[in-house]
């Protein structure tokens, strides 16, 4: 119990690493509890005089969780770019997240300018000056309304047109876990 580890004043981790008195500061150790290795934020909150208060908190669950994902989002690329259809995804800030090889190729943007990550409306003109996206009277009005995709969380939608540099241009939105929009 806690109350029992205060009296007998146990410490989980070497107090020398801690913060001074005066200050307050985390830091990420690894420790063995009940024989299994787990990853520890600690917590030390300077008390002045008295001394240093900390407290931890299991990180383990949590970076095995962003290990995974990093894996998962890492081949989920890997296999997004092995697809002929291009294939962009947008973060819920319309921030660019990933756009594979055949996007680049189908609408003429580079990767250097991606790197960059270029917001969607940014995109959408990019596409607009070399000739890529349908032909409208009202680009404004036409780019505020796939703006909505990112708003609007019900389901999935598919929009078809032509454009001077390619005949069809077939676009499917939808929403993403790891994205806004894909």
């Amino acid at each position: 119990s806690a109350e029992d580890a205060l009296a007998r004043q146990v410490e989980l981790v070497d107090a020398s690493s801690a913060v001074s008195v005066s200050t307050t500061g985390t830091r990420t150790v690894p420790v063995t509890v009940g024989g299994e290795r787990r990853t520890l934020e600690i917590v030390d909150v300077g008390l002045g005089e008295t001394g240093t208060a900390s407290y931890a908190l299991d990180r383990e669950d949590l970076e095995r969780s962003r290990t995974a994902f990093r894996h998962f989002a890492d081949t989920q690329r890997t296999m997004l770019d092995r697809l002929s259809a291009g294939v962009v995804q947008f973060a819920a800030d319309r921030s660019l997240v990933f756009c594979n090889r055949p996007f680049q190729q189908v609408f003429g943007i580079r990767e250097t300018w991606l790197i960059e990550r270029p917001d969607f409306d940014r995109m959408l003109d990019r596409m607009r000056e070399a000739s890529r996206l349908p032909e409208t009277r009202d680009f404004p009005a036409w780019k505020a309304e796939r703006r909505e995709w990112f708003t609007t969380h019900t389901g999935r939608w598919k929009k078809t047109g032509s454009s001077p540099a390619a005949s069809i241009c077939a676009c499917w939105c939808s929403p993403c876990p790891m994205a806004a929009c894909c």
